[in-house]
């Protein structure tokens, strides 16, 4: 019995990861785990999902944290005192949502608790299509100019020296839009 698991974990990674191809026709953009014959189909990069989870609060104290005397710039208090984010997560577009803006010009919020903490340098990060696109103190940007068709945005709070210390959920929308032919 061990002997099958074994084999079975041993195998299943490449059971579980399939390509997947995209292209477009005068139906609109289709979706497949098999490029179709005859026409040139795009290989689709899958990135992992965005996981957060809650950090649990700290001891009071923790025995490698340093002295007054082994840290005199304050550094590491400077840090100890900004609290963990707990939870970010994309608010508009709802997950899925098909939006009409002909104008191509798409707001997008998120919640964040706490709130971002500003004054220590920190800043969220938007990013649409898995490229960054703004940077803000706030929970909300605005993009413009973008193509109809689906796309993803999430969203990261940054320190002050661009370091990731949360990511959202992804969200998925579709933008429709009179197209020009």
């Amino acid at each position: 019995m061990p002997y099958l698991l074994l084999a079975l974990l041993i195998f299943l990674p490449p059971i579980t990861h399939a390509e997947i191809y995209k292209w477009v026709d005068e139906k609109g953009i289709h979706f497949s785990d098999e490029a179709p014959p005859g026409i040139d189909a795009e290989k689709v990069i899958v990135k992992p999902p965005n996981i957060s989870t809650p950090s649990h609060s700290a001891p009071a104290s923790h025995p490698s944290t340093p002295s007054a005397d082994e840290d005199p710039e304050g550094k590491h208090f400077k840090a100890q005192k900004t609290k963990r984010y707990a939870e970010l997560k994309i608010t508009h577009p709802n997950n899925d949502q098909a939006l009409r803006e002909n104008n191509g010009k798409i707001s997008i919020t998120c919640s964040l608790s706490p709130t971002l903490q500003s004054s220590a340098g920190h800043q969220v990060r938007f990013i649409l299509d898995g490229q960054p696109f703004s940077v803000a103190s706030s929970c909300s940007t605005t993009i413009e100019e973008i193509d109809r068709g689906s796309h993803q945005v999430s969203a990261e709070v940054i320190d002050a020296q661009g370091r990731v210390l949360l990511r959202s959920n992804t969200n998925t929308f579709h933008l429709q839009r009179h197209s020009r032919l």
